[in-house]
């Protein structure tokens, strides 16, 4: 009987009042932020959420089919989650090879993107470009647009702002010998897509239809270009092997359009052109594809002294003496011009955008030895001026990384004062305190400055001298290798990874060499014996016809993409009284098989 009975339990036959009411499991409730069925997971994680309308309509696409990533040795497929939406959920492991640009492939891994910059992962989301040390750039995971916003040409827009980037059904093969295919994304625009696998393969190949998703980009208003191409000259660093860094070449770009110097430089994040200021109140357009220099209007009345990029690539803060401005870009890389602000103290000396934020960095140069720091954001202005006791005049300015463990999780910025003295600061944000930095009575004037991005140290240029000093906390002395003390460095910036940097100066003897030292570290501490004699020779001969009694390399800055690239621009070589034409030249590493000649 009791085997009997069990059976039925068994079967739903035969029900036991037993005086305890029934066990009932509760079912999760999907939007109170509770784990009602007690299995660990919450409302939307809870696979029985999967088809809720709540969950459904939270989530966002982070990818589309056919997409690809590479996580280490792992390759990532776009795949349709639980939750309705599209994630890199379906993983493969690459045993026999390596993971890059989407797939699985055998070694070595080629650079897929150029470091630090960025493109759409579905239509809401993007992803940036990230070369970890001692391996190749690709493409790292997805961040979602904020809610409301869309993915276009690599930044979040609001939907009415997105832009079609290509031809739907157009093809191509990137540096790195990845397929990208033009789609139509769920924003209703079409864009390039993430990596669907190697070049060659079945279906790949074709040749990529124009749009703004293509280097290059649109006329700005006014001015002519110059044409295209340039003479070479090669440097002096020697030729590394397979990924090691190697001869500098450096090629003059033809500019007949700026008469005097060109002094600043500074790309926009696509990489398809960089802005030029000079000794006047006009913004130059440097086109990569072309390589050739447009006009794109003066900004306020009075000589510019700096300028620097947004993250997004939506604008450019440009500063004059006491104001500052915007240039905006608009599709196909159109330029416009918006005032951002007077500044109230001090002589606007550079500003600087603060890594991963929307935030301005602005220092200006006041009287009587006090200088004046402020922020600017695009919503809210300048911020009241703080001003702070020095030595020296300010010069520079640089955001230490968020890493930087003196400032206890503070953003900082770091001062480089160098006018008639020597002196550094940091102005602590968070506390709005500024704090001397214990300047050493050896060292010399500080000029320019730039932080390891991502890195724990920061480095100011002896523009007076032939060194550099090396802040992280205290200062290290580093002298410039095969230049003796005229050399006098101008500018130093850093390739977006951290591991190269460019530092250039004056045009110096013995001979005529223009000044670049090519900085190669192998690890992220500072390495004084990185630093490599990279000058531009036979420098008063064809097509540089310099001198050593006037003329300096004044800024350099690198390209975002896979090629190791950039700008540097410098003085003429005639007087003030009888100007000619600034230099403006392009850098590549002749080993990079990314990089064209």
């Amino acid at each position: 009987m009791r085997a009997l009975l069990v059976m039925s339990v068994v079967f739903g036959v035969v029900s036991c009042d037993c005086g305890d009411p029934p066990i009932v499991t509760p079912r999760e409730d999907c939007a109170n932020r509770v784990d009602d069925d007690r299995d660990t997971f919450i409302d939307c994680a809870d696979p029985d959420c999967s088809m809720s309308p709540s969950c459904v309509a939270s989530c966002v696409d982070l990818c589309a089919d056919g997409e690809a990533l590479c996580e280490g040795a792992t390759l990532l497929r776009c795949a349709l989650g639980v939750n309705g939406c599209r994630d890199f959920l379906s993983s493969t492991a690459c045993d026999a090879g390596v993971c890059t640009g989407g797939a699985c492939a055998p070694p070595p891994c080629r650079d897929q993107c150029g470091a630090g910059t960025t493109t759409c992962s579905g239509a809401t989301a993007t992803v940036s470009c990230v070369k970890p040390i001692g391996k190749c750039a690709d493409w790292a995971m997805p961040t979602p647009c904020p809610t409301g916003q869309v993915c276009s040409s690599g930044r979040c827009v609001p939907p009415s702002q997105c832009m079609n980037q290509c031809t739907q059904g157009a093809t191509r093969c990137t540096a790195g010998n990845a397929l990208e295919r033009c789609v139509v994304l769920a924003s209703g625009c079409t864009d390039w897509s993430l990596p669907s696998g190697t070049c060659g393969t079945a279906g790949g190949g074709g040749g990529a239809a124009g749009g703004n998703g293509t280097a290059g980009g649109g006329a700005t208003a006014g001015g002519g270009a110059t044409a295209g191409g340039g003479a070479t000259a090669g440097g002096g660093a020697t030729a590394g092997g397979s990924g090691t860094p190697g001869t500098l070449v450096f090629q003059r770009i033809p500019n007949i359009l700026i008469v005097d110097d060109v002094t600043k430089v500074a790309w926009h994040p696509s990489g398809r052109f960089a802005l030029l200021l000079t000794t006047t109140a006009a913004v130059y357009k440097y086109d990569a594809t072309s390589r050739s220099i447009a006009l794109f209007q003066n900004v306020g009345a009075q000589r510019l002294s700096d300028l620097d990029v947004a993250a997004d690539g939506s604008y450019f803060l440009v500063a004059g003496p006491s104001a500052l401005w915007r240039v905006n870009v608009g599709a196909a890389d159109a330029l416009s011009v918006a005032d951002a602000g007077l500044v109230s103290n001090g002589t606007v000396a550079a500003v600087a955008v603060e890594p991963g934020n929307e935030r301005f960095g602005v220092i200006t140069r006041g009287t009587s030895n006090i200088n004046y720091l402020y922020t600017w954001q695009p919503d809210a202005g300048l911020s009241a001026p703080r001003g702070y006791s020095s030595t020296a005049g300010a010069m520079s300015l640089m955001w230490a990384s968020p890493t930087f463990v003196l400032h206890g999780g503070s953003p900082g910025i770091i001062t480089s004062d160098g006018v008639n003295a020597a002196s550094s600061s940091t102005w602590l944000l968070q506390t709005g305190n500024v704090m001397g930095n214990g300047w050493p009575a050896s060292h010399g004037n500080p000029g320019a400055a730039a932080w390891q991005p991502n890195g724990e140290y920061g480095v100011l240029t002896g523009w007076s001298s032939n060194k550099l000093y090396v802040y992280d906390g205290a200062w290290h002395l580093a002298t410039l290798p095969g230049v003796g003390t005229a050399a006098a460095p101008q500018a130093i910036a850093f390739r977006a990874d951290g591991n190269r940097a460019l530092i250039v100066g004056r045009v110096i003897g013995p001979g005529t060499q223009a000044t670049v030292i090519d900085y190669r570290p192998t690890g992220r501490a500072w390495d004084e014996a990185a630093l490599v004699n990279s000058n531009i020779g036979s420098f008063e001969a064809s097509p540089w016809f310099g001198n050593t009694s006037s003329m300096h390399l004044l800024d350099v800055a690198w390209r975002p993409g896979a090629c190791d690239e950039g700008l540097i621009v410098g003085s003429d070589n005639g007087t003030q009284f009888s100007p000619t034409n600034g230099i403006i030249a392009r850098f590549y590493d002749s080993t990079d098989v990314d990089c064209a000649p």
